[in-house]
């Protein structure tokens, strides 16, 4: 094998040994900073003073070793850098080097709020949507109440842990002034209010209508009403038969205010198809010396009713 080979395999062999054992001692701090995989759970600390004492004996032993050297005025063996300890950034370096001692660290306790911003009140004449964000995750309550009534609360079940809150309160009177406040608490159980307060708007009006399509009480004719003095937009209600011989007539009962109604009829004879009817009337027919007689056993009908002979 020729030199240059070999140098290079002896180095390669060398690398591959140091792997296994790159979490100890000096070396696995090195690889740490290399790779950035240097561990921050801990703090090394301690005086490698006692390490180096086992040289006091013999200077050269004690100068052959990398962190200690000989003090011939002291005559004693003494630690390069008395604050090697704090150097080791790794807690297996740390524990395997005689002198110093590996101290894991704790997150500290969370004892700060959320932060509240944007808080924002959108009302309508009912209602009013609370919208506000966080600097951390939280979650979303509001607390409201007007003048010396009794304080509810509302959360929001769908928001336990975000940063952006909406919480919608109902059931508000109009043209009202309520305070309100936004809570908000964080998994450590920190919490953040902020009051403030909003008016509901006025009630929209709604101008009501109402026609009708035979033109009022008139029970032989099947009708309807047409009424405009709902929210929901026009609501058409037919006539209609409560039973065999009742009516229910739908009526406009009043011009002025555009209200509905209904009146029950007893039709004097049948109610079909939402409207009084006459009964089938019985007749009498002659046929001698050809002739055909008809012999109503009634006289009245409605105006526009028609009889067929059959």
């Amino acid at each position: 094998m020729k030199r240059g080979t070999l140098v290079l395999f002896s180095i390669a062999v060398i690398l591959v040994l140091s792997l296994g054992v790159v979490s100890a001692g000096w070396f696995g701090d090195l690889w740490a900073k290399i790779t950035g995989r240097a561990t921050a759970d801990g703090v090394c600390s301690g005086n490698i003073a006692s390490y180096c004492h086992q040289f006091d004996q013999g200077q050269s032993e004690c100068d052959s070793d990398s962190l200690c050297q000989y003090s011939d005025y002291d005559q004693w063996c003494q630690p390069k850098n008395a604050n090697y300890c704090s150097t080791l950034i790794s807690q297996t370096s740390c524990q395997t080097q005689s002198g110093c001692t590996w101290t894991a660290t704790t997150s500290p306790a969370d004892i700060i709020a959320p932060s509240i911003t944007n808080q924002l009140a959108s009302p309508s004449s009912n209602s009013a949507l609370i919208t506000w964000t966080t600097n951390e995750n939280s979650n979303s309550c509001v607390e409201y109440w007007k003048g010396a009534d009794i304080h509810k609360t509302i959360c929001n079940s769908q928001q336990t842990s975000v940063t952006s809150h909406n919480v919608n309160i109902t059931g508000l009177l109009p043209s009202t002034s309520y305070v309100y406040t936004v809570i908000t608490i964080d998994s450590a159980g920190n919490m953040a209010r902020n009051t403030n307060g909003f008016t509901t708007t006025a009630t929209t009006s709604i101008t009501a209508t109402c026609t009708d399509s035979d033109g009022g009480l008139n029970y032989s004719i099947f009708g309807w009403i047409n009424y405009t003095g709902n929210p929901q937009g026009i609501i058409r209600e037919y006539d209609a038969c409560w039973n065999s011989t009742t009516l229910q007539e739908r009526i406009c009962v009043d011009a002025t205010n555009n209200s509905k109604n209904f009146v029950y009829y007893k039709c004097p004879d049948s109610c079909a198809d939402g409207r009084c009817i006459k009964v089938p009337i019985p007749v009498t027919i002659n046929t001698n010396n050809l002739s055909i007689s008809v012999f109503l056993t009634k006289d009245e009908f409605y105006s526009g009713e028609k009889i067929t002979l059959k």
